[in-house]
């Protein structure tokens, strides 16, 4: 038939992978080294999301790896200066909408196509476990870490820590 395939349709607002690109971008406006989003799988809702180091300038996502459809604001230039919610709209080549970005640093970019919102926000700070050395001391531990004594004698079925080495007690 003359009419397109509405699985054409549907990749084109619902693409493989969406791509940032522009001056805010450390690739800037090269579509071969720009790194795409992940798509989230276990969402219901078409979405992609990544962490993005921003700097000062135009930014916009496109559609696969072209120029020809991208997601971009509703008018051209409008602010991205502050983590928060952004409304988008799927463009055509022909209108070449961007944001102007003057958020810097790393951020985490989710764009959502079926409720058509942009969410920046920053990284959350990152939980350091800090190795400690082991010290032969005959004290048993449990799993969660709780010093239970010296004595192996009447300990309850479960894993235990003694002298850095884990053990298991059955009954």
């Amino acid at each position: 038939t003359s009419s397109p395939k509405p699985y054409i349709w549907l990749e084109e607002i619902c693409p493989k992978e969406i791509r940032p690109i522009g001056g805010a971008c450390s690739w800037g406006w090269a579509i071969d080294k720009a790194v795409p989003l992940t798509r989230k799988a276990d969402t219901e809702q078409v979405v992609y999301s990544g962490t993005l180091t921003l700097k000062a300038g135009e930014l916009k996502f496109l559609c696969q790896q072209s120029f020809d459809k991208h997601y971009g604001p509703a008018t051209n230039g409008v602010a991205m200066d502050t983590v928060g919610e952004y409304d988008i709209t799927l463009l055509s080549s022909d209108t070449d909408n961007k944001w102007s970005n003057t958020l810097v640093g790393d951020y985490i970019v989710t764009l959502n196509v079926e409720t058509l919102k942009l969410t920046v926000e920053k990284p959350g700070p990152t939980t350091l476990v800090e190795q400690t050395s082991v010290v032969n001391d005959n004290i048993v531990y449990d799993i969660m870490g709780r010093a239970l004594g010296t004595s192996l004698e009447n300990l309850p079925q479960g894993i235990y820590v003694r002298n850095g080495k884990k053990f298991v007690v059955a009954q």
